[in-house]
Formats: structure tokens, sequence, C-alpha cells
């Protein structure tokens, strides 16, 4: 697998009805501190403004004329979107972007400096940070620092956790037939990504850069912000990869869900939505509702919601009883913020970008 230039790299940007965010991914994307070769926007019969606002857009960045494109197809999904970018792509590595979420600017430099030391890798990626409707971050930051790259691992959910910053050698892309188009009504293409990413790592090694690349947005209504609705997808979803790979282990497939159920389940907890939280125990069922009940403290992630919601609780205790036993509470359980984690949240992107550029330069030169 030889390696490639930073000038072989093409993002790839599949839109559907994307007219009010994707003017924020486009330039983030040109942006960056190494700008890829060319850019592809993949408008899926989009029935807004999207093309429109795409030209100009482009027209914006006159230094980049010859770079960026603007493909069109009838509304067919993203899967299919993104599979017309990956065969127009000319580059020797893609990276695909949704059209709501947007590259920090170091994100391709960083990834790609990973990605050609490791030639025999088939991918590398960061990691994700959160963003709303607005584009503003609104809980701390959690950057993990090691990564699994076990086949039990991937199989256990997506390490990439969203289907945008992960940079992939073409041909390996093309050699595991690009995205599964045919899950569109059947698994929902929320878990496309994660299937692609499995075929990827059954070609090779990946690769992970241990800092934030990417901001994912979460929009009110999307299937990512229904955590019932994801846990019913991802148990069908693994059900399809057991098959895929021929992995007869019923085991396996339930301690997935049931560790799914239980991020899902501190995570509406946490922000106090209750109602998701008791779809997620209805479509765990009482016997694995009570195997999840260990795992609420026992995740990273689901960790990192309680020690949240417990601080949150003891702000309130300090409210009520004064500051002595509220702060004791919020300290017990808070650890202390690491690099990435930095500043007072809820914080503005762009005053995130800031506030991390000197460690990313610290870091990664």
């Amino acid at each position: 697998m030889p390696p490639y230039r930073l000038a072989d790299v093409t993002v790839v940007v599949p839109a559907f009805n994307a007219a009010n965010y994707i003017e924020n991914t486009i330039a983030s994307v040109l942006a960056q501190t190494v700008v890829p070769a060319e850019l592809v926007v993949v408008d899926d019969g989009s029935t807004d403004d999207t093309a429109a606002v795409v030209q100009a857009t482009f027209a914006c960045h006159e230094s980049h004329q010859s770079r960026v494109r603007l493909l069109s197809q009838k509304n067919s999904g993203v899967c299919v979107a993104r599979n017309a970018g990956l065969a127009a792509a000319k580059g020797q590595a893609v990276m695909f972007v949704d059209a709501d979420d947007v590259l920090l600017p170091w994100a391709l430099e960083i990834i790609d400096a990973e990605l050609g030391a490791n030639p025999d890798a088939g991918m590398a990626f960061g990691s994700v940070i959160y963003i709303d409707e607005n584009g503003d971050i609104a809980q701390r930051p959690v950057v993990r620092w090691d990564h699994d790259d076990s086949l039990s691992t991937w199989l256990n959910g997506n390490r990439v956790r969203c289907g945008s910053g992960a940079l992939v050698r073409r041909e390996v892309a093309q050699q595991v037939g690009g995205f599964e188009t045919s899950m569109r009504e059947a698994e929902g293409e929320a878990l496309a990504d994660w299937l692609f990413y499995l075929g990827v790592r059954q070609h090779g090694p990946t690769r992970y850069v241990p800092a934030p690349t990417v901001g994912y947005r979460q929009l009110q209504g999307s299937m990512s912000s229904d955590p019932a609705e994801m846990l019913e997808a991802q148990e069908r979803m693994y059900q399809r990869v057991r098959g895929l790979y021929g992995i007869d282990d019923e085991d396996m497939a339930s301690k997935a869900i049931i560790d799914h159920g239980a991020y899902h389940l501190s995570k509406t907890l946490f922000e106090r939505r209750w109602r998701p939280a008791l779809s997620i125990l209805g479509q765990l069922g009482p016997r694995r509702a009570l195997q999840a009940a260990p795992r609420l403290f026992r995740s990273r992630l689901s960790l990192f919601y309680w020690r949240r919601l417990i601080t949150s609780v003891g702000s309130s205790v300090e409210s009520v009883t004064g500051p002595v036993l509220g702060r004791k509470l919020a300290r017990s359980v808070e650890a202390p913020p690491g690099a990435w984690a930095a500043g007072t949240y809820p914080l503005a992107l762009n005053e995130y970008v800031d506030l991390m550029a000197p460690v990313v330069k610290d870091r990664y030169g």
C-alpha cells in the first residue's frame, strides 16, 4: 500500500437540504492548515437552496476555484452520494464530511501525518466533539487517549463515532465497495458508516490521533439525537454484521446491545430526558435492563455523564445548603479537565479553536 502526498487528498461532502449549514462545512474544509487537493460536494437531489449556497460559497473562495466541484444527482440517500463522491475522487486518500459537520482547522494535517507515517494502515481518524444547531459546544469534550483496534472492539461500536473526519486510502475504500446502499430503509443510514469502517478495518489496521478533529452536529429530530431509535437500529445493525463476518456468538451480540443501552441510558438521564430513558428500558427489556445497570457506572462515557449529573446536583445542593456541602459533593466526582477540555462550557466553536490551537502546535508541530 503506497504512501501518498498531502496534495492527493480528496474531501467528499454529501448534501441533502443542507442550505443552513453547508457554508460552514465548506469553509472549514478550505480553512485547513493543509488544504486538500480537491473538495467534491454531492448534492443529493436537494429541494432547498443547497446547490445555490454551495456555488455562492465556492465563489467566495476564489483562490480555491480549481479544487472545488459540485456534483448533482437525484435523491438517492447519503450512501449513494458518498459513493458518487468516491467514484469522482482523484486523490489517493478520501475524507468524508457530512454537510452539517465541520472540520477543526488542524484536522487534515495531523490525521494525514498519522496515515502517511503508517503505510500499512487503511484509515486514520481523530476524536469527535459534539456541537449543537448553533455550532456551540454544549458539554466539556471527552477525548480518549487509547485506541483498541481489535475486531471485537469495532464490532462493539463505531470507533470513529460518526460519518465525518476519517481519512481512508481510496484503494481500500474501493476494495470495500464503498458504502452499503441497501440500508436506506432497512437499518437506517446513520449506521452505514460503521459498516464501512468495519470493512476498512478488515483490510488492515486503523490509526487514531488523540486530538479533537471534527465538530459533529447533533440536530433535533435526527436519529443520533433519538437514543431509543438509535439503539433499535444498532441491534438490527449488529445482527447484520454478525452475518457478514460469520460471527456465531449470540452472547457477544447481547453484550454489545447491553453496553450500548447503558451508554444511551446514562446520556438521557444526564440530559434529564425521562421519556427517551423509559423507551430505552423498554427496548432492552427487563432482563437486559438489569444487566445494563452495573454498566451505567463502568463505561468511560457513561461515567462521564454520571459525573456531570452529580456535579450538577452538587451545584443545586450548594444553592440550598450553602457552598461547603455542595462544592464538596461536586469536587468528589469531577475529574480534572484534560488539555482538550479547557474553557468554560457551553463554548462557541471558534473560541474553542482559539484555545486549542496552541495545544495542537505544541503536540503536533
